[in-house]
């Protein structure tokens, strides 16, 4: 079982960082390397994210799906696991992540804290 090197966690944070997707802006990203019970490597990938647009209580699901797509994209371009969970937040959280992508497909809501 092959881990993801520090340097490789580093990048793809750096890659991310202000990274934008329509009306969405990433405003800061974790990341870090989890494991199942099985102790095969995940990714984690937190994104904090500007605050909806115009007063909106949630983005775009539009631009978040491409958001995702572009993380996705970003981290294989990298040769980092295609296994990657993708939890977003907005800038306006307390510190609270309210949802967890471990698909490919189009999230159902994307909101800013409250679900």
């Amino acid at each position: 079982m092959a881990t993801v090197a520090d340097h490789s966690l580093n990048r793809l944070r750096a890659r991310l960082e202000g990274m934008r997707a329509g009306s969405i802006t990433v405003t800061g990203v974790a990341v870090e390397r989890q494991y199942d019970s099985a102790g095969d490597e995940h990714l984690q990938v937190t994104l904090t994210l500007s605050d909806p647009p115009g007063g909106q209580e949630i983005w775009s699901l539009e631009d978040a799906f491409t958001l995702r797509q572009d993380v996705r994209r970003a981290a294989a371009e990298l040769d980092l696991a295609a296994d990657i969970a993708i939890t977003i937040a907005s800038s306006g959280d307390t510190g609270t992540a309210d949802e967890n992508d471990d698909s490919e497909g189009d999230p159902d809501e994307v909101s800013g804290g409250q679900e």
